[in-house]
């Protein structure tokens, strides 16, 4: 299982590697140093343990902390209240949440923070393809405004370690590191 994991990793790295070769390498430079300087936490909720998705979402999750951002599950958190306020909570002291929804657990939760105003701006939900004819997905598109074309992705991709989502993730998540990285900068010489 470990060496599967690793090799599944190492995929998706090599496609994170691709597109980082296109870059100057001065912008590739700039970027490590961002990377070094700025920690981005992130709540990343999806598939629960007794699905059979829940390895790829904390492969996800392994490709990020590879990459310097602290990753947290629902699950790494103990004690308060009932679930949705627990949840609720551990996002609002975080930079970032990102939810996989592809269970109706995940889809719940999307929903829910999608109605919080001061969750919202930093919520990302990824959606499969296959459920866009569905509830929750016009919910989200239509009345949220949180599903962009760079949110879907092809589920049975994924289930066969495609590395789309994982690139996709990796992405936004490295935009918001820099923007973060350059709102830090911006302050400190406003002072």
């Amino acid at each position: 299982m470990k060496s599967e994991v690793q090799d599944i990793l190492k995929k998706w790295e090599a496609q994170i590697d691709t597109c980082l070769e296109q870059l100057h390498p001065q912008v590739r430079k700039f970027r490590e140093q961002i990377k070094r300087e700025t920690v981005v936490t992130i709540w990343l909720g999806g598939p629960g343990r007794d699905h059979k998705l829940f390895f790829l979402r904390n492969l996800v999750g392994e490709l990020l902390k590879k990459d310097n951002f602290k990753i947290f599950f629902s699950e790494d958190f103990l004690g308060g209240g009932d679930l949705a306020s627990k949840e609720i909570e551990e996002v609002e002291a975080l930079d970032l949440t990102i939810i996989l929804s592809i269970t109706p657990g995940a889809s719940a939760e999307a929903i829910e923070f999608a109605y919080l105003p001061h969750i919202r701006h930093k919520l990302w939900v990824y959606f499969p393809e296959e459920y866009k004819n569905g509830y929750v997905f016009r919910s989200l598109f239509g009345r949220h405004r949180l599903i962009a074309a760079d949110s879907l992705f092809s589920l049975k991709n994924f289930e066969q370690y495609d590395s789309e989502l994982a690139v996709k993730i990796w992405n936004r998540a490295t935009s918001c590191r820099n923007n973060l990285y350059r709102k830090k900068k911006m302050e400190k010489l406003l002072g």
